[in-house]
């Protein structure tokens, strides 16, 4: 997984769910019912777009619905509509992750899936993750819970550590900002000189 699955650590509505709010969402989530609300799976069935994620039309949906749930007079706090409101938000993430994950294996032939990353601590997502890989005879590894924290945290971690033990490399740490900085290495050599 990658920073694609971040929604399932923001809520895009200021309801009092602590930040990021992934642990939250999953906790409350437990106790509601996932097809409660109906919010949108962005980009699974265009083709061009295959193997894309985007969460901001989710995201807008959601906060488009806390606002006319307000509007109606509900209350954002009712322990069974957060429930509800978080399952249905953790469903539509899952969904799409998962769906495009095995999407992407079954494509690629990949002989397994790894999930990684602050949000693979999500069970609905380990679950969902699990359940589909077993149905295709896919070995799934997912680190264990300990090891599920933020990416940012972990390359910076790496960062400090190689800074240590070399630290002549951090006596230039002057950077250009490239808006577009290409992926592959004959391409960074120009930007780099």
């Amino acid at each position: 997984m990658t920073p694609q699955a971040r929604p399932l650590t923001r809520w895009p509505d200021c309801s009092n769910w602590d930040s990021p709010a992934g642990p939250a969402i999953q906790q409350a989530a437990v106790d509601g019912d996932p097809h409660s609300f109906e919010l949108p799976r962005a980009l699974r069935h265009d083709s061009g777009h295959r193997f894309d994620f985007s969460f901001s039309g989710l995201k807008t949906a959601a906060l488009n619905l806390t606002k006319r749930l307000r509007a109606e007079g509900r209350n954002l706090e009712d322990p069974q509509l957060r429930a509800d409101l978080a399952a249905s938000f953790q469903q539509a993430v899952v969904d799409v992750l998962v769906g495009k994950t095995i999407d992407a294996a079954l494509h690629f032939g990949v002989r397994q899936v790894c999930i990684c990353g602050g949000v693979s601590a999500n069970a609905a997502l380990r679950a969902s993750a699990q359940a589909r890989c077993n149905e295709l005879g896919l070995p799934l590894y997912i680190p264990p819970f300990a090891l599920c924290t933020d990416n940012a945290a972990m390359i910076g971690a790496a960062a400090f550590h190689r800074w240590q033990a070399q630290p002549e490399l951090g006596r230039d740490l002057t950077v250009d900002v490239v808006a577009n900085l290409p992926l592959t290495s004959d391409e960074l050599t120009p930007v780099l000189n």
